[in-house]
């Protein structure tokens, strides 16, 4: 009777001690682990919080409370250790996968499913046989007839589902890939044998795993790697393919999503049915950005176009005649521009010539209506819009005037053929009249007065200059 005693008073002093100073030692590993593993910590916690009380419970009702083997009380006990155990199991089985880095990234996701489910199989199946005497032979042919009827019923059901596992297992692409469905791209977030979750354009798309079976699907690449995305555009045959591919390669130029500023080629197709095909080959830093590429090559190849007179319309074949680009009342229109600018504003200066030889020319935010270190071809009488004038580039960019509707840009380095030292940049949609330089110099010539009048106009844009200077000045002392 004493040894009984004994042994009881042992049990109580392992779970009143035992317990406290198991869950004072967890809580000081947590702590230390808590910065470096957080991982690990959460673990402990689990074991903290879960198993210890569980265990200690299971303890009390068997080797204190003195209940019988087939007590109800007992089993619960027993059934909730059990499963308290399969949890830390699985808690620990994810651990484990999370040492390994990136090695574990390159197991599927299917075989971790089965062995989590293979562990809760197990776990079940000790506590129905062991816990509540439960005949395993008869559950486990019940569940054989069952699922005899219920794949038969469900055939269709589960041929995607191995589909699907069949997918998952094989991996041809991996989370981060970029693949194309259709004429969607799409970036892999996550992929199991039930689902790959896709995201389109910050769009999240969750499409079954057993679907992209029946699709083809095109594995662009990883998501960071360059890529040449190819963009075709048909033009009409009347204009030289030179002109056309200059033209491409002069809206491709800047695009933002290039690799480096000029990287775009520009090739010749096919010509078919009055319109010459063209395909622009634009290398960019992502497979994603694709259509934003696109766009803007797009976009601003149609306001190149309208600047160089490159018709969008069809070839009118029939005729053989391209569309007239001087009509009488588009000059008309353009001496009215001219007559009522500054710098032309006297009564009889001949602007006739300037107005034949002057095309309105359009800019979107962001072009450059003359670059740097380039002949200007034109002096430009701003219509609409707001124009900036800069000189560097960089931290080092300094703004040196700005233009609106009505002013006149030219300089006499213009006229002098030199190249520019400045640019001149749109800041919001512009419309501008651009007068050929050799026009301009000849009328200068012939008219005393015009050249009177244009003299105002170069010696503001001569101050300009001398504030350059300065500005030159500056950034060599510095």
């Amino acid at each position: 009777m004493f040894f009984v005693d004994g042994l009881h008073l042992g049990y109580a002093a392992a779970i009143i001690f035992g317990v406290p100073l198991i869950t004072f030692l967890l809580a000081e590993l947590i702590r230390a682990c808590r910065e470096r593993q957080p991982e690990l910590a959460a673990f402990l916690r689990q074991l903290q919080n879960l198993a210890i009380p569980a265990l200690a419970l299971w303890a009390l009702l068997r080797y204190l409370a003195g209940l019988p083997d087939d007590s109800f009380w007992l089993r619960m006990a027993d059934t909730l250790l059990a499963l308290v155990g399969v949890y830390a199991a699985l808690s620990g089985l994810q651990l484990l996968l999370y040492s390994f880095g990136a090695i574990a990234t390159k197991v599927p996701k299917l075989a971790i499913d089965l062995v989590r489910l293979s562990l809760v199989a197990l776990g079940a199946a000790v506590v129905i046989s062991r816990v509540w005497d439960a005949d395993l032979g008869k559950l486990v042919a019940a569940l054989g007839v069952g699922s005899v009827v219920l794949g038969l019923a469900l055939q269709n059901v589960i041929g995607n589902i191995v589909g699907g596992v069949f997918l998952a297992s094989l991996r041809p692409f991996a989370i981060g890939d970029v693949i194309k469905l259709g004429d969607r791209l799409a970036r892999v977030e996550q992929l199991d044998w039930r689902v790959v979750t896709l995201r389109v354009q910050g769009e999240k798309i969750l499409t079954p795993t057993a679907e992209l079976n029946g699709k083809t699907v095109s594995i662009v690449g990883p998501a960071g790697n360059p890529r040449v995305f190819e963009v075709t555009l048909d033009v009409a045959v009347q204009h030289p393919p030179e002109q056309v591919k200059a033209a491409l390669l002069e809206a491709a130029r800047d695009i933002p999503q290039l690799t480096e500023p000029g990287a775009a080629n520009c090739f010749v197709t096919g010509i078919e049915a009055g319109m010459v095909r063209y395909l622009i080959a634009l290398p960019l830093s992502a497979p994603l950005i694709s259509a934003s590429a696109r766009s803007e090559l797009l976009s601003r190849f149609w306001y190149v176009a309208q600047r160089r007179g490159i018709s969008l319309s069809p070839y009118d074949a029939a005729t053989g005649t391209p569309p007239r680009q001087d009509a009488p009342e588009q000059v008309a229109t353009r001496l009215a521009m001219l007559a009522a600018a500054s710098g032309f504003l006297r009564p009889g200066l001949p602007l006739q010539e300037l107005a034949e030889a002057s095309q309105v020319h359009l800019y979107r935010p962001g072009d450059q209506l003359l670059a740097a270190g380039v002949k200007a071809p034109a002096a430009l009488l701003i219509l609409d819009g707001q124009v900036v004038v800069n000189h560097g580039t960089g931290s080092q960019t300094v703004t040196l005037e700005r233009l609106g509707a009505g002013d006149f840009y030219a300089t006499r380095g213009m006229l002098r053929n030199e190249a520019s030292r400045v640019r001149l940049q749109a800041i919001s949609e512009v419309r501008a009249l651009a007068i050929p330089v050799v026009p301009l110099q000849t009328q200068l010539a012939h008219s005393p007065l015009l050249a009177r009048d244009i003299e105002t106009v170069l010696e503001a844009r001569g101050q300009a200059q001398e504030k350059l200077a300065r500005v030159d000045r500056n950034l060599r002392v510095a």
